[in-house]
């Protein structure tokens, strides 16, 4: 077992909570759980064979390697005089499956618990500009771009809105011919890769990515259901499993979800108090209490399921 969780016996707050969310995020077998069911070029391998195959070194988080050894060319803080600094959280590299060479791909995954979408897509795009940036004198020099290694941005979203949650959506580069019919190899022009993955109700259809993230961040399995799904769907070792299960329980998303979670039902029981005890209607209640436009369908859909299980 790593020191990962000797690390949460001297931490304390939101701030190391936060820590232990991304030291999660950060274990190779977690991280090849992730990239096997979102990315092409590691779908159809075992989680494991990634893990131990194609991940190189260890995973940096925040600065701080997972082992403690330095990563030349990993640093997760990229600094420019013009442009300011810009703190990755998770940074890897893992060589594609499919070829001899050693073609590398640089991956950003961040975790995030507030959805803005329109400032998270342009912030993924801006992430991978710098990604591809800071390769210069790295992974290439001069005007040798060709050396150039794709990057990829994975965001796990813990709060997206009603209508995006539980979906996986990916953005990329891609060829269009405007007129003949050019041919051009793709991982010639295919550098930048954005992938959005939306958690959400744990109660709906989801697919094995979000089952994964899910089950590990869960709050209404038992650690032995989330065990025996980590084990068996998932390739993750005894020892693996209770490492992450135990820093689970630190996490601020952990934590974010389960205040939110508290405030959601709150609100639900003065809806309907005030709609029993005024005889008003539901839209009565929701302007009673303020409650923003935006929140007002899940709202209605959170008293529907309650009103059927009461039935």
């Amino acid at each position: 077992m790593s020191s990962l969780g000797d690390t949460l016996i001297s931490t304390e707050g939101k701030e190391k909570a936060d820590e232990s969310c991304k030291a999660v995020l950060a274990k190779k077998i977690v991280l090849a759980n992730i990239i096997t069911r979102c990315m092409t070029e590691f779908e159809n391998i075992d989680a494991k064979t990634v893990a131990q195959k194609y991940i190189e070194g260890e995973p940096v988080i925040s600065g701080i390697p997972v082992n403690r050894n330095d990563i030349l060319g990993m640093n997760t803080e990229d600094t420019t005089v013009a442009e300011g600094k810009v703190a990755f959280d998770i940074i890897f590299k893992a060589i594609v499956p499919n070829t001899k060479e050693q073609i590398q791909l640089i991956i950003n995954i961040e975790a995030q618990n507030k959805y803005n979408e329109s400032k998270l897509l342009k912030r993924a795009a801006y992430y991978c500009a710098r990604l591809l940036s800071r390769q210069k004198d790295t992974e290439f020099s001069g005007d040798d771009y060709g050396k150039i290694k794709k990057v990829v941005s994975i965001w796990l979203c813990f709060d997206a809105k009603e209508s995006l949650k539980n979906t996986v959506s990916r953005f990329s580069m891609n060829k269009e011919n405007l007129f003949g019919n050019p041919i051009f190899k793709k991982n010639n022009y295919d550098v930048i890769e954005i992938i959005l993955v939306c958690l959400g109700d744990e109660n709906k259809e989801r697919n094995q990515l979000l089952k994964y993230v899910e089950t590990m961040f869960s709050e209404t399995l038992s650690r032995e259901e989330k065990r025996q799904i980590l084990e068996n769907e998932y390739s993750m070792v005894y020892d693996d499993v209770e490492e992450v299960l135990e820093m689970c329980n630190y996490s601020d998303y952990v934590w974010g979800k389960g205040e939110k979670s508290g405030k959601i039902e709150a609100t639900l029981n003065d809806l309907v108090n005030i709609m029993e005890t005024f005889s008003v209607s539901l839209e009565k209640a929701f302007e009673a209490l303020k409650v923003p436009q935006s929140d007002r369908e899940m709202y209605k859909e959170k008293l529907e399921a309650r009103n059927l299980a009461m039935a």
